[in-house]
């Protein structure tokens, strides 16, 4: 686990459809299109929460643009926030099976990009958040590591997991 995966936000879809994990509060901030972009059915309502477990409340400016999140009173709940993270990558492999033929199509083999998704079996949410953090996060700097992201198969990933592609 590295350091940084202690500090790690999950932005959680109230859906369960998607999640995205950000290295810390100031990585998550510094996006400028917090939700935005999906279809109109799909939802954007966020939920956030702290590699402990813990909720966190998004607090908005004047133009309602995301400035902070601050610990809720709830006690941490890492189970649910780790079942709520299980449920979005189970969903992902069905939805990869159910489209295999697409995949194969689009040059993806459905059961190596399968593999790619993190297990989360017995892992701690910072663990998880390493595992996710380099094809599932925030596509932060440095630039040269954004573009490998995006280039490699991870990127196809990273839109089904973290955009309901």
């Amino acid at each position: 686990m590295s350091t940084e995966a202690t500090h790690a936000i999950f932005a959680v879809a109230a859906t369960n459809a998607w999640v995205h994990v950000y290295r810390d509060v100031k990585t998550l901030l510094a996006e400028t299109d917090m939700g935005a972009g999906h279809e109109p059915t799909v939802t954007n309502t966020i939920e956030f929460f702290n590699a402990s477990g813990k909720r966190l409340l998004p607090a908005f400016g004047r133009d309602w643009t995301l400035v902070d999140l601050t610990e809720s009173g709830d006690p941490a709940d890492p189970e649910a926030v780790h079942a709520r993270i299980t449920t979005v990558i189970e969903r992902t492999k069905t939805m990869i099976r159910e489209h295999a033929d697409d995949f194969r199509q689009a040059g993806f083999d459905p059961e190596q990009t399968i593999a790619q998704l993190p297990a989360t079996a017995g892992r701690s949410l910072a663990e998880i958040a390493d595992d996710l953090e380099p094809n599932f996060g925030a596509l932060t700097d440095p630039p040269a590591v954004r573009s490998l992201v995006m280039m490699t198969q991870g990127s196809a990933l990273h839109m089904l997991l973290c955009h309901s592609w």
